[in-house]
């Protein structure tokens, strides 16, 4: 795959899509082994992100 082929694909919302799926489908297999994820919210480095924090119990990167 051509590297602006690549790149078109990653930034389409087809990636987003099936890279979530994947996610909760991995989420799911893990919560039914009786597995609790641990989310880790770090700092943006983009300057003027201010994305509004999920919900969720954070525990600081190390």
């Amino acid at each position: 795959m051509a590297a602006d082929k690549l790149g078109r694909f990653i930034t389409s919302p087809a990636f987003l899509g099936r890279a979530n799926a994947a996610v909760n489908k991995a989420v799911d297999n893990l919560e039914a082994k009786g597995v609790k994820p641990a989310y880790i919210v770090r700092a943006s480095k983009r300057k003027g992100d201010h994305a509004a924090p999920a919900k969720r119990k954070t525990f600081k990167a190390a």
